[in-house]
């Protein structure tokens, strides 16, 4: 199996690019979450690229690293924030195949652009760029700042500095969702050059789709994206040969085994000789004790226990056919991105008492819930619930699986 030395050479970036970050499918329009998801995962993953902790109100350096995250251009372009309207509104094309459509300031406000984008197919992708504006201070050399979704009035975004909206700052990169009117109030003095627009036309059809898998019970669902990555990838399959069933029950044994796929995908974690000799050792006794040898996740089984991803003594009452919740499998899964070396999760990072149920995660999955939230695993629900004895369905673990596939990209690149 690959260690994590050689994870970049086995192209993680590339998959986080084309099949993790890139535009939804137009007949399955991004929902609100995936849109906040993608924005804050993004934004990390953007300053990975650049090597800087912090753009630092950069705004050029940030939407074009975002490009380059995205795979929306294969280049980078050097630019500051006046200059990108020039440099994108006479083209047909970006660098990384995504068609260019453009709103001039001649025959739009950015009130009314945001609005006409709203109500077509393909709200994503929008470079807003603002030409010089000398009385502004710092924008000397114009803005420019990338919208990941307009959904039902509602921007989804970041930006290269903090922002303060309704008396409460926001820091640079977190996600900002205001209403349209609101975000135009906000950019008032700005001078607006123009909006452009990149369209991915990859999964422009539901039959394109129906190549990447032979599911018909998803196609409609915001979790599609989701499912055909693991499926492509081999993280998860079909309850039967044309049915995933999204709403089905995930159980352990299936978790497990997903687990045990995601490592063949991206490698085993390293460990010393001795180590490893006692992990096995106790695997081989956990699966004696409780599991049936012949079982189909018994190899699953007991790789992650000699892995420590599974204690040996949870073997002991391990129960393969329960539903597994929400806690179970990130505990599963923090333990396996720590041991590919994954820094521990920082309690505060995670923000956990913002969430109600907060109190409800037990004392020793809290680290993996605060890491779940920072890398983007997780976002919480609407109400601001974390649920983490909620038991998951198989396509909430397909979202899961894939969002963590996305944090694994973000270490092997660091």
């Amino acid at each position: 199996m690959r260690s994590r030395k050689n994870f970049a050479a086995a192209g993680l970036m590339t998959l986080l690019i084309t099949g993790l970050l890139t535009n939804t499918a137009a007949a399955i329009p991004m929902q609100a979450d995936e849109a906040s998801a993608r924005a804050v995962s993004t934004y990390a993953v953007a300053l990975e690229y650049g090597h800087v902790g912090s753009f630092q109100g950069l705004c050029g350096m940030s939407v074009n690293s975002t490009l380059m995250v995205l795979g929306i251009n294969n280049t980078y372009i050097v630019a500051n924030g006046n200059q990108e309207w020039n440099i994108y509104s006479g083209k047909a094309t970006s660098s990384g195949g995504y068609e260019i459509r453009t709103y001039n300031a001649r025959e739009y406000t950015l009130k009314t652009a945001l609005e006409a984008i709203d109500q077509s197919d393909n709200a994503v992708n929008l470079m807003v760029c603002f030409d010089r504006s000398p009385s502004l201070k710092g924008a000397t050399y114009g803005h420019v700042f990338f919208i990941h979704a307009v959904i039902d009035g509602t921007v989804y975004y970041t930006e290269s500095f903090a922002t303060t909206w309704n008396g409460e700052k926001v820091p640079e990169g977190e996600l900002i969702a205001v209403a349209i009117e609101d975000l135009c109030n906000y950019y008032i003095a700005y001078t607006f050059e123009g909006i452009v627009q990149f369209i991915d036309h990859t999964y422009d059809d539901d039959p394109i789709l129906s190549e990447r898998y032979p599911f018909t019970d998803i196609y409609e669902s915001w979790q599609a994206e989701s499912v055909a990555f693991c499926y492509e990838n081999g993280l998860l399959s079909g309850e039967t040969d044309s049915a995933f069933h999204p709403d089905g029950t995930m159980t352990r044994a299936m978790a497990v085994q997903a687990l045990y796929n995601l490592e063949k995908m991206y490698g085993a974690p390293e460990a010393g000789a001795a180590d490893t000799v006692e992990r096995e050792s106790a695997a081989v006794s956990g699966i004696a004790w409780n599991l049936d040898a012949s079982a189909w996740y018994a190899e699953a089984m007991r790789n992650v226990l000699s892995q420590g991803i599974i204690p040996p003594a949870e073997s002991i009452d391990f129960e393969p056919n329960a539903v597994i919740t929400r806690e179970a499998l990130l505990s599963m899964l923090y333990q396996y991105c720590c041991s590919l070396g994954c820094p521990k999760a920082d309690l505060a990072a995670g923000n956990l008492n913002s969430f109600s149920d907060a109190d409800q995660i037990s004392p020793a999955a809290r680290e993996a819930f605060a890491w779940a939230i920072w890398s983007g695993v997780i976002n919480g629900t609407d109400e601001g619930l974390l649920l983490p004895n909620a038991e998951l369905t198989r396509a909430e673990c397909a979202v899961i699986l894939s969002r963590c596939a996305q944090a694994i990209a973000r270490l092997a690149e660091s």
